[in-house]
């Protein structure tokens, strides 16, 4: 039986058509579904996010329970029964930064949520006080408001209703929160199951997180396995440096930066105190919290800081002015090189453009976390330039 021949160009030619084809109708079901793919991506990613939720928790609580475990660690290499047990050494370690850190947070959070609460209510009572005296000035026009809205009032009631009516309205008031009752009871529940949930995590967190501090060397030492198993080993180093030197950079910056707002959250709390300025804790801790934010914190915190006291002192908010701005010089002056140093390395207007970006793609917590990671991406783009630069043995 003679076979046919197949023409070689005919059959690529066919094939090139059928996956055009191809590409062509899935391009259109996909464009036509977009919303439902973008749908179904974003319900993966929930879901994926729920369930690492509680490493990301882990994750940061080790990170910033590192530095004080890796000080009492020393602390108790002086026992020297204790250098014989390591893994007892190392437990101790996190149990006692755990206790520190947790004890501390709850002391310092309840403190200054009572006088953040009494303030609160001190300023309302101002506030209110303040308005009662500015609407002394207008009593004639606010009682003629008030009678012609009573006028209205009983011009529309003046028709007659029968006790019909009145029960059929009563009535229907009843069916409306009966109705809603079941939403009130869901929503509730829903709340309450949201906030176990969070509660759960938090907590699950703190146990990974606990075993990844008494495991941090043998983890860092399989990452470093899995890197040169991967991947060429030239670019397997330099992940390995440039993770060395970004953790530097975030450790020395974050850590340095909380401690530095805090000594100038406590010195303006004293000198607050000594001025007698209005609600210390309040001001300290606004002044404490945006001085987190490089260049421009000051700036943000010293404007409600003066508005809260000029509702009590207009003298006494140009003091706080001037206070809040020999602190800060005294903070970039004095405290905030010996604490900081130059950990990341940057220009000033590099320092600048990386709060701008920051406080666009992530807020308030973008510009904090921007000088960091512009401080992380600079000193990579720095390392190919050098590199390229000398191997091209430019003089």
């Amino acid at each position: 039986m003679r076979k046919t021949k197949i023409n070689r160009n005919y059959l690529e030619l066919g094939i090139y058509i059928v996956i055009a084809a191809c590409i062509i109708i899935l391009f259109e079901k996909t464009v036509g579904n977009i919303s439902d793919i973008i749908n179904i991506i974003r319900y993966f990613l929930d879901r994926v996010m729920r369930m690492i939720r509680p490493f990301i928790y882990a994750v940061i609580v080790a990170y910033f329970i590192n530095s004080p475990m890796k000080q009492i660690e020393i602390a108790l290499s002086s026992f020297k029964s204790l250098d014989r047990l390591p893994k007892l050494k190392r437990s101790l370690a996190i149990i006692f930064s755990y206790i520190i850190f947790i004890g501390v947070a709850l002391v310092t959070v309840a403190y200054l949520l009572h006088e953040i609460v009494r303030s609160i209510v001190s300023i309302a009572n101002n506030l209110q006080y303040t308005g009662r005296t500015i609407r002394i000035g207008y009593n004639s026009f606010i009682e003629e408001g008030v009678k012609s809205f009573i006028d209205t009032i009983n011009s529309a009631l003046s028709s007659d209703y029968t006790i019909s009516d009145v029960l059929n309205s009563i009535l229907d008031a009843f069916t409306k929160i009966v109705r809603g009752i079941p939403s009130f009871m869901n929503n509730i529940l829903t709340g309450a199951v949201s906030f176990a949930y969070n509660i759960l995590n938090y907590l699950l967190g703190m146990v990974i997180a606990f075993y990844i501090l008494f495991d941090k060397e043998n983890i860092k030492d399989l990452t470093k396995k899995i890197l040169f198993v991967f991947l060429n080993k030239k670019y397997a180093k330099y992940i390995i440096e440039i993770s060395c030197s970004s953790n530097n950079i975030f450790e020395k910056f974050l850590i340095g930066k909380l401690l530095d707002s805090m000594i100038v959250g406590i010195l303006f709390f004293f000198v607050s105190a000594i001025m007698k300025l209005p609600y210390p804790p309040l001001l300290s801790l606004l002044i404490g919290i945006t001085n987190m934010i490089p260049f421009f914190g000051p700036f943000i915190g010293a404007v409600p800081v003066v508005l809260i006291v000029m509702l009590s002192n207009m003298s006494l908010a140009l003091w706080t002015v001037l206070v809040i701005f020999v602190l800060q010089q005294f903070d970039g002056i004095v405290i905030g090189p010996k604490i900081l140093g130059d950990s990341t390395g940057l220009k000033p207007m590099q320092v600048i453009l990386a709060i701008t970006l920051g406080g666009f793609f992530g807020g308030i917590l973008g510009m904090f976390l921007g000088v960091p990671v512009f401080a992380v991406i600079w000193n990579m783009f720095m390392n190919i330039i050098d590199s390229r630069y000398e191997s091209k043995k430019i003089d």
